[in-house]
């Protein structure tokens, strides 16, 4: 099973000669293997995705999940070139928000004055699925499971298991809704979240919101974000094996990020922590075997 990022930073898209190392794309993450192709939401990193799997003999058939519809979530999806190409057929899954289908939330994304055309454009067999946070999907050896995170309006946090492999994808979670220090993060995630860590226990990839230094998501409580701190000991909490901190802040530069993992990885190491800690990437590439 393969883990590609295509887009890792949050709220917007970033560019200049201080965001080459990490990239600036939004949320986008392809998980796949020879017969499945998985894609976690569309952000700008959607694009070149798509231009790449327009070069692939195989993978024709394309399952998409939504964590929620914000902005930065949504924002590459009229660029996804397999959407105008009738070989594809795309299953989107995703949570409707005040409307009735998330094919109502498609809509409004394509179409004047949001953008210059409709979904009437595509030629691809298009396939909408509204779910919930119970939703659960098995089939070949495939495992895709769902589950409510902290953020504002319904975000939905995902669990793909394949060939005995398991990544959980937890954009846009607020672990800790109030100010705290690294001293009291364990009672307060152990005390508010246990059924988020059971989600999680043992995975051996968790990509999680680490948008904020600890000083800097203190200023910004309530946003539907977490701290590097916050992020790294619900992983240890959970027992993951690698972590790997997502959603970057759009204002961190390439050496902020940089600091960023090197702060985390201090902190797991003063837990006694066996969690691996990364920093994602756009185009960084995991192979779980």
């Amino acid at each position: 099973m393969k883990v590609k990022f295509w887009g890792t930073r949050g709220s917007v898209a970033v560019t200049g000669k201080n965001h080459c190392k990490y990239g600036g794309n939004t949320p986008c993450i392809e998980i796949s293997n020879d017969e499945e192709i998985i894609i976690l939401d569309a952000g700008t990193g959607i694009r070149e995705l798509g231009i790449e799997l327009l070069k692939k003999k195989n993978h024709k058939k394309i399952s998409l999940y939504f964590s929620h519809f914000h902005t930065d979530h949504i924002v590459g999806l009229p660029f996804f070139l397999p959407f105008y190409n009738n070989e594809f057929e795309i299953d989107i899954f995703g949570k409707p928000y005040v409307y009735n289908s998330i094919e109502e939330i498609i809509d409004l994304i394509l179409k004047p004055p949001l953008f210059a055309i409709t979904k009437d454009e595509f030629k691809a067999k298009i396939n909408f699925h509204n779910i919930d946070v119970d939703y659960i999907h098995e089939e070949n050896g495939l495992k895709v499971q769902a589950i409510n995170l902290n953020h504002p309006n319904p975000t939905i946090g995902y669990k793909i298991e394949l060939q005995g492999k398991s990544v959980v994808y937890f954009t846009d979670n607020e672990l800790i809704q109030n100010n705290h220090t690294s001293h009291n993060l364990k009672d307060l995630i152990t005390e508010n979240h246990p059924e988020l860590i059971k989600f999680c226990t043992n995975a051996d990839i968790l990509i999680h919101d680490s948008s904020y230094f600890m000083d800097d998501y203190n200023k910004r409580i309530g946003w539907g974000h977490s701290s590097n701190y916050a992020t790294a000991m619900f992983a240890h909490l959970a027992n993951v094996k690698n972590l790997y901190l997502f959603h970057y802040e759009p204002t961190y530069s390439d050496d902020k990020i940089d600091e960023l993992l090197s702060d985390t990885i201090e902190y797991l190491n003063q837990l006694n922590s066996s969690v691996n800690c990364f920093a994602s990437a756009d185009f960084l590439e995991v192979e779980l075997e």
